[in-house]
């Protein structure tokens, strides 16, 4: 390997050790949700000519100042080979995010 490239993985590799320090937060509520007055499904669609998409969000309103909005899920697709017109494939995000949002208020039990 060369110098600067062998360099570059050592520093990348003894970086690795602090993966385990890593936390990611992964619940949909700071509190508990029965102190949450109002929840909310808010899902999003997008389009390019490469790709479109969708992604779910789960709002918690608290109080009106206390707001908070967690990541649920996303999902992406490549275009059809065929060329389709980017209003056709915006089409096809809110598609994909009204069947995404159906999913997760099915999996999730909310009220």
């Amino acid at each position: 390997l060369p110098v600067d490239v062998e360099c570059q993985w050592r520093i990348w590799k003894s970086e690795l050790d602090d993966l385990p320090s890593i936390a990611l937060p992964r619940a949909y509520f700071p509190s508990s949700p029965v102190e949450t007055s109002r929840l909310g499904l808010h899902g999003f669609g997008d389009a390019s000519k490469a790709a479109y998409s969708a992604v779910v969000y789960l709002k918690a309103v608290k109080s009106p100042e206390n707001v908070s909005v967690s990541f649920v899920t996303a999902k992406s697709k490549v275009a059809p080979l065929k060329k389709l017109s980017i209003p056709r494939l915006e089409l096809m995000a809110a598609l994909l995010c009204a069947r995404l949002v159906c999913y997760v208020r099915k999996e999730l039990p909310l009220n």
